[in-house]
């Protein structure tokens, strides 16, 4: 779609957590502020790609886990 733009796909590894680019941003008070309000019980950082999105695009993915649950450890689902 014009104007969204996957990181995903800009490694082989499928996700950005190796550059410290990425970690910074992941490790930012406001997002980790957030996070914390949203995951109440706690989280997990598992990958990092994501998409970048120009304004006023009009396709875009909400917030979303690629992890299928055979991919999730048992402590770390919301299911068990």
């Amino acid at each position: 779609d014009a104007g969204r733009y996957s990181f995903g796909a800009a490694a082989k590894s499928g996700h950005m957590l190796h550059h410290p680019a990425w970690q910074h941003l992941l490790q930012s008070r406001p997002v980790l502020m957030v996070l914390k309000r949203v995951f109440r019980e706690g989280f997990v950082f598992c990958g990092g790609g994501g998409d970048f999105v120009l304004g006023k695009t009009v396709n875009y993915q909400s917030l979303h886990s690629d992890l299928g649950p055979s991919r999730v450890p048992p402590e770390c689902r919301s299911d068990s």
